[in-house]
C-alpha cells in the first residue's frame, strides 16, 4: 500500500481522462462534490469512522489550495496548478516530494 486512502481498491477498467468523469462539481456545484469525494465515499464503504473525516487514526490525504473549494472559486479544476502542497500518508507532499517540516 502506498498510503493513499483507496489503495487496493480495484480499479475502473479503462483510464478516466478529466475531472467531469469523477468530480461532480460541474452539475452538483462543489459543497456537493467536496461531500462526495468524501463523506459519501465512507458511507458507500461503510467506514465513516475510518475514511471521510480528519481525525486521529483516521485515513486522509488533504489538499491544501489557493482558494474556497465549497464558494466554487475554481480551484478544483484544472490540472492542479491551484495546489499547494498534497498532506499524503502523514508526509507533507510538494510536486511528488515529500519536504520535511520543522
Amino acid at each position: 500500500m502506498d498510503g493513499s486512502v483507496l489503495s487496493g481498491l480495484p480499479h475502473p477498467p479503462q483510464p478516466v481522462r478529466g475531472w467531469r468523469a469523477v468530480w461532480p462539481a460541474a452539475t452538483h456545484g462543489n459543497p456537493e462534490a467536496l461531500r462526495s469525494a468524501t463523506t459519501a465515499t465512507a458511507q458507500i464503504l461503510d467506514q465513516p469512522d475510518m475514511f471521510g473525516t480528519i481525525a486521529v487514526d483516521a485515513m486522509a490525504d488533504l489538499l491544501v489550495v489557493d482558494g474556497n473549494p465549497p464558494a466554487g472559486s475554481g480551484v478544483l479544476a484544472g490540472h492542479g496548478e491551484h495546489i499547494n502542497y498534497v498532506l499524503h500518508g502523514g508526509r507533507v507532499q510538494w510536486r511528488g516530494e515529500v519536504v520535511e517540516v520543522d
